[in-house]
């Protein structure tokens, strides 16, 4: 926020040194995207300040320079200001209610009994719950970014990669949809039964597991 507004008076003096600012009102935008980084969501008090620093440059620089053009300049400078605080604002709001619904998701998965585990097309893990950590003895933190053949003994590890991509080629099911029971092998290298349930989900474009 701090160095979003020292810009914004960098840019009004400069503007007050320049004949009706010449072109100077469009870099008030500079400041917006800035602020659009910083964690508080101060974007509209921004974009009234960089308004009113806008209009206010113009009417205090020196006179000179085309009229029409500073005022077509300071016209586009106030709607991009605006269009920027709306977008930052729609930005920050969405980015706060997916971090809240992926909190929530989590702390629901976390209360299951059952390990669950999510891949993603290329056998990748992406999350894993309380359950999953207990039984396979990896933390989220260890596992995460890893091929899940990490937690299954061989042959198996070694066939894995292989199953996924022939069903990704020709949509022939071994195991999704169908619950079965396999043998996981944990971090210190135990194997052990286990019954097993894959399903298959969209979310966009992607395919998850």
């Amino acid at each position: 926020d701090l160095v979003s507004i020292a810009l914004a008076a960098l840019i009004f003096i400069a503007d007050l040194c320049l004949p009706m600012g010449v072109a100077i009102g469009i870099l008030y935008i500079i400041p917006m995207l800035i602020g659009h980084w910083s964690p508080s969501k101060q974007c509209f008090p921004m974009a009234v300040a960089c308004t009113v620093l806008t209009i206010a440059g113009f009417l205090l620089s020196p006179a000179g320079g085309i009229l029409w053009m500073a005022l077509l300049n300071r016209g586009l400078s106030v709607a991009a200001i605006g269009v920027t605080a709306v977008l930052t604002y729609k930005q920050k709001t969405d980015q706060e209610r997916f971090e809240v619904n992926a909190t929530r998701m989590q702390a629901i998965l976390d209360t299951a009994v059952n390990g669950i585990i999510t891949i993603d097309e290329r056998g990748t893990v992406e999350s894993i719950n309380s359950a999953g950590e207990r039984i396979f003895g990896y933390t989220a933190q260890e596992i995460i970014g890893r091929n899940v053949s990490a937690l299954m003994p061989a042959p198996y590890q070694k066939e894995h990669d292989g199953h996924l991509a022939r069903y990704l080629r020709t949509g022939e099911k071994k195991i999704i949809g169908i619950g079965r029971e396999v043998q996981g092998r944990r971090k210190d290298g135990t194997v052990f039964p286990m019954d097993l349930s894959v399903g298959e989900m969209r979310i966009e474009d992607r395919r998850m597991y």
